[in-house]
């Protein structure tokens, strides 16, 4: 399952249709810990998606040194600030549409965000 701009999308995503595998985020740190900080999201929001399987911006963790670590669709991994891959809109924590870091298949921000 994946969200496009709100909205849950069943549709298995198969391997070639990511646009970019060295962008395409396969696995994050995930939050476990409603006080993390930074974590631009509301209170209700960050208790629902705590040690969640789900990849995505609302989930992902700050607690290491305030970002984590992201491994990609062509089997690298990286270390991101929290604040360069995610970014507040609309009052919950959204994707900045990094070229470097796709958290969508076709590299698009499910949020709606141009990149910067």
């Amino acid at each position: 399952m994946w969200e496009q701009n709100g909205i849950v999308q069943a549709n298995p995503i198969k391997t070639g249709m990511v646009k970019n595998p060295s962008a395409f985020v396969m696995f994050s740190d995930s939050r476990v810990r409603a006080d993390e900080t930074p974590c631009f999201g509301t209170d209700a929001a960050k208790a629902s998606t705590l040690g969640s399987p789900q990849n995505y911006t609302s989930r992902f963790s700050s607690r290491h040194e305030s970002g984590g670590d992201i491994a990609f669709n062509d089997h690298h991994a990286a270390y991101f600030k929290y604040a360069y891959v995610v970014v507040p809109n609309n009052g919950k924590p959204s994707d900045p549409a990094k070229p470097d870091v796709n958290w969508t298949y076709n590299g698009t921000s499910p949020d709606g965000l141009s990149p910067p």
